[in-house]
């Protein structure tokens, strides 16, 4: 199956239907709470924004959102090189609401994937880390985490990469150690 990005009719009732199915089974807004809970942050899809992916098990939308607040997820090591040069480039981060249909089931899932570039992948793409990255397809090079949330805001699992590999599975985004 073809993994591009253009637009056509088969695509536009992919979205369609999505946009059916998440009117069917969320809120028209949705959360995203920060690493420790304090915080959460309203956000609404952005559907002109929407396309499809495709391989042989899945059909995926993904979408942009937009939001009034923002929860940035920051790499300590680009956190440190902002606070070293003041350059708001360091601060990279980019959530996008996904839709995964698999093709056998037909069953559908909604949730949140956020992108949290690492310092080596932020320079070395040129502070633009999240071209052709999709939930499908992930850049060769990447480097940095991705984390997953329910559409209701809860933390699901995350995946933390190297050069384009899997090193570390995320469990939970508990800050507190004792807990």
């Amino acid at each position: 199956m073809d993994n591009s990005f253009f637009e056509n009719a088969e695509d536009q009732r992919t979205i369609e239907k999505v946009k059916a199915w998440y009117a069917a089974h969320q809120p028209e807004e949705i959360n995203i709470n920060s690493p420790d809970g304090t915080s959460r942050a309203e956000m609404k899809a952005v559907w002109s924004h929407a396309f499809v992916t495709r391989n042989e098990n899945y059909e995926v939308v993904e979408t942009d959102l937009m939001s009034k607040v923002w929860i940035s997820y920051i790499d300590s090591a680009c956190m440190a090189k902002y606070n070293e040069t003041n350059d708001p480039k360091y601060k990279l981060c980019y959530t996008r609401l996904v839709f995964r249909t698999n093709l056998e089931t037909k069953d559908t899932v909604g949730f949140l994937m956020t992108f949290v570039p690492n310092l080596e992948w932020l320079e070395k793409s040129n502070f633009k880390p999240f071209i052709g990255i999709t939930y499908l397809n992930r850049s060769k090079p990447f480097g940095g985490t991705i984390f997953y949330h329910n559409l209701d805001g809860s933390f699901s699992n995350g995946w933390k990469y190297e050069n384009g590999k899997i090193i570390a599975s995320i469990k939970s985004m508990n800050i507190n150690p004792n807990q």
